[in-house]
């Protein structure tokens, strides 16, 4: 399972994504492909901090590493939250969906970010997820529920 998430950017999604998110998923029995741990090492997340900053060719080697990554999963975990779903996020989704993952959203974000009350989030997001064959869990335990089977 690979985790797209934008929770690497800041202390407090660090530790909720060490400390919380990825040990309850991994209790599952889930191999997860976490691209925080695989691709950005802690001179990279200083660099990323400062996302101006980042050489291209640094920036383009996460990018193809990431890639790499969705390939090689089952499914692709994709953290919602925010006031409006983060544009990595976004993109990794629509890769994702565009090569046949299947694509499970995670947001524990209250606020609605729609274009209108029946969506949970962008149209399009929503719509690549749903037509992956996932959905959008509104809860850590619900989504940890959806998940249930096995997933790399």
């Amino acid at each position: 399972m690979y985790v797209a998430s934008p929770l690497g950017f800041s202390d407090a999604g660090r530790y909720y994504l060490k400390k919380y998110l990825l040990p309850r998923v991994r209790k599952l029995g889930l191999d997860v492909l976490d691209p925080w741990d695989k691709v950005i090492n802690k001179n990279t997340v200083e660099i990323a901090g400062k996302s101006k900053t980042m050489p291209k060719n640094v920036a383009m080697g996460i990018g193809k590493k990431n890639a790499e990554m969705i390939r090689d999963c089952d499914v692709v975990l994709a953290v919602l939250d925010g006031s409006d779903v983060d544009s990595g996020v976004a993109a990794e989704i629509g890769y994702a969906h565009g090569i046949g993952k299947r694509i499970l959203g995670y947001r524990g974000d209250s606020r609605l970010t729609g274009e209108s009350a029946r969506c949970l989030v962008n149209l399009q997001v929503e719509s690549f997820i749903e037509k992956s064959g996932g959905k959008i869990s509104m809860s850590l335990d619900q989504l940890l529920k959806s998940l249930g089977g096995r997933a790399r």
